[in-house]
């Protein structure tokens, strides 16, 4: 009953169900209520179901329940404010130095998605892209500002290993806020998912934003689009939410045919179709349905792949034990995943043995 509330709160067509939602909140236990909220939480969607909430103005919301969101959306608040005041410094301190650099996911692309910070949960950590060229530059610049490498060194194998084979590095600094030690992930290619993004892409469309006199370098809509459905590929229910909201947002400004038929997206549209459509399923955004049979992958593929990626598998995998398995999370990420970004059975099988390698070498960095 919790889980129908919660999607019934978050869907873009919320306003018409009121009546319903109304009916069935008034039947709700102490333990429905708790149900609620811990379902929230876990999805990363609290500050959204929060805004959602505010707006249908039902009459039967416990205080205390309201007391407990309302402190939360409150804190990611003052989270994300800070979280991007360090961001905007970052980006501006490599800017300075001519290194361009796009910040992904995060507290400015919540702000430019959603036009407001309090309405998305992001992350503790910073990821910025840059690019190959700049990034040896990038790397010191951060080190002589007193960030620190967690892979102890540009010299060591371990750097070196970690920025080939997975395109990026991690540096951590203490700030003097509540925030403690920040994490900034700079990457200078997508690869730690295997995701196969296409950069040349997300560095020729990219466009310069404005954020309270801050120009910041923003991926085109249809980047956006991509790279969100191929994060929420990891059965995140938040990123479907994200895709749903980019599409409500951005629907007319989107280059549909571009994703459809261009080669740099040729990886990516299988993610894009399971994407939008549980966006559509789940939260009633309004997607093309042109585009959605232009993206659609051949029968077989499609039949496997719905097996694993569904509602079902999105709404209960942040409760379930089963969907949070070492066995589950095998299969997934070995062969799922691999067979969601290959365009062939010999792609897929290259993507494993990848995976195989680089996992088998974390371990070992790991055991020493």
């Amino acid at each position: 009953m919790a889980k129908d509330v919660l999607l019934s709160i978050l869907r873009k067509d919320s306003a018409v169900n009121r009546d319903l939602i109304c009916g069935r909140t008034a039947h709700f236990k102490s333990a429905d209520w708790n149900d609620l909220l811990e379902r929230a939480l876990k999805y990363g969607l609290f500050p959204a179901f929060y805004e959602h909430l505010m707006k249908m103005k039902l009459d039967n919301i416990p205080r205390d329940f309201l007391l407990e969101l309302k402190a939360l959306y409150a804190f990611n608040l003052k989270r994300n404010i800070l979280l991007e005041r360090e961001s905007l410094a970052a980006l501006s301190f490599l800017k300075d130095a001519g290194i361009p650099s796009i910040p992904l996911k995060g507290p400015i692309t919540a702000r430019y998605i959603y036009g407001d910070l309090a309405f998305r949960r992001t992350s503790c950590d910073l990821d910025f892209l840059i690019k190959p060229e700049h990034f040896k530059k990038a790397a010191a610049l951060l080190t002589d500002a007193g960030w620190i490498s967690a892979e102890k060194g540009e010299e060591t194998f371990s750097y070196k290993f970690a920025l080939k084979f997975a395109g990026q590095i991690s540096f951590t600094r203490k700030t003097d806020s509540s925030l403690g030690t920040l994490v900034l992930d700079l990457h200078k290619d997508l690869l730690e998912l295997f995701m196969f993004a296409s950069l040349k892409d997300f560095w020729n469309n990219a466009r310069e934003i404005d954020l309270d006199g801050n120009k910041v370098l923003m991926p085109s809509n249809e980047s956006l689009l991509v790279y969100f459905s191929l994060l929420s590929m990891s059965l995140n229910i938040r990123y479907i939410y994200d895709v749903g909201v980019i599409v409500s947002k951005c629907r007319d400004a989107i280059n549909w045919r571009r994703i459809a038929s261009s080669p740099a997206y040729s990886r990516h549209r299988t993610s894009v179709y399971f994407a939008i459509k549980n966006a559509r399923e789940l939260f009633a955004c309004d997607i093309p349905e042109d585009f959605l049979k232009a993206v659609r992958p051949n029968a077989a593929k499609r039949l496997v792949l719905t097996a694993w990626i569904n509602k079902t598998a999105l709404i209960h995998k942040p409760l379930s034990k089963v969907y949070n398995s070492r066995v589950y999370g095998k299969i997934w990420y070995y062969f799922v995943a691999s067979l969601l970004y290959s365009e062939n059975l010999f792609g897929c099988v290259n993507i494993v043995i990848k995976k195989i390698f680089y996992r088998g070498f974390r371990l070992g960095m790991l055991l020493r």
